[in-house]
């Protein structure tokens, strides 16, 4: 017995450490994505950022496109009509 739960317990260190590592990387690429971008204000989300106070759209959209497939970043734009109402769009993190 003792030895499953010491065997459970090393699993459970290599999962939250593998999660982690995980995490770092998502974050590298949103630090990766902002120092290239330079956007003048966004907020923090649980899924990525959200850029905000654009006034070309469309072309703002199209060189953050440009930036993460240059830099290979696991990142995803997204927006909608009510966003593109504020001039803002979202960069999230690309989904496993």
């Amino acid at each position: 017995m003792q030895k499953e739960g010491k065997q459970k317990a090393f699993l459970e260190v290599i999962s939250t450490k593998n999660q982690n590592m995980s995490d770092n990387k998502r974050v590298t690429d949103i630090q990766k994505f902002i120092e290239k971008f330079e956007p003048s204000k966004f907020k923090m989300l649980s899924r990525g950022i959200e850029v905000r106070g654009i006034k070309d759209l469309n072309r703002s959209i199209s060189f953050a496109k440009e930036v993460i497939e240059k830099l290979k970043l696991k990142l995803v734009i997204s927006h909608s009509a009510e966003m593109a109402m504020y001039g803002s769009f979202e960069v999230n993190y690309l989904q496993h």
